[in-house]
């Protein structure tokens, strides 16, 4: 049985992770749209 401050650890690492994927998707993109656009 997990403890409250287990859980809410759990749910800090999930938000973590997800933040950096969203991170790394924006990244992606910003990188993708400066090829598109000329300087």
């Amino acid at each position: 049985m997990l403890t409250a401050n287990q859980k809410f650890q759990a749910m800090i690492r999930q938000a973590n992770s997800a933040s950096a994927q969203l991170k790394y998707q924006v990244l992606n993109f910003l990188s993708l749209f400066k090829t598109m656009v000329p300087e």
